[in-house]
């Protein structure tokens, strides 16, 4: 990602590694600027980590942009993302089925 985003639900931010940082709430809205970043820092790298433990509130329509992301990777390939539990992301991945080797979750 080169650059920033904000509106005044979201901050995203590139991380210091190949990823994003994200703070505030996720919506729906967002699913084009979020999809453009993750394929703009996952060029190139194995690991692309998504920093979301500043993030409140993850819609599933954003989910599913996640979702999307990891399955157009290959093994070893993955997305990384660090999460806050309250979000509940592995149990929502679990519930609708979207259990991928290429999309990790680290509950923080």
């Amino acid at each position: 990602m080169h650059g920033v985003f904000a509106d005044d639900l979201l901050v995203m931010l590139p991380a210091p590694r190949p990823g994003l940082i994200l703070h505030g709430e996720v919506l729906a809205a967002h699913k084009g600027v979020l999809t453009k970043a993750l394929l703009d820092c996952g060029q190139d790298h194995d690991v692309v980590t998504l920093d979301l433990t500043g993030v409140s509130y993850l819609s599933n329509a954003a989910l599913q942009i996640l979702v999307v992301f990891a399955q157009r990777l290959t093994p070893p390939r993955h997305l990384l993302v660090r999460s806050p539990r309250a979000l509940d992301l592995q149990e929502r991945l679990t519930r609708r089925d979207w259990n991928l080797a290429t999309l990790r979750v680290v509950p923080v």
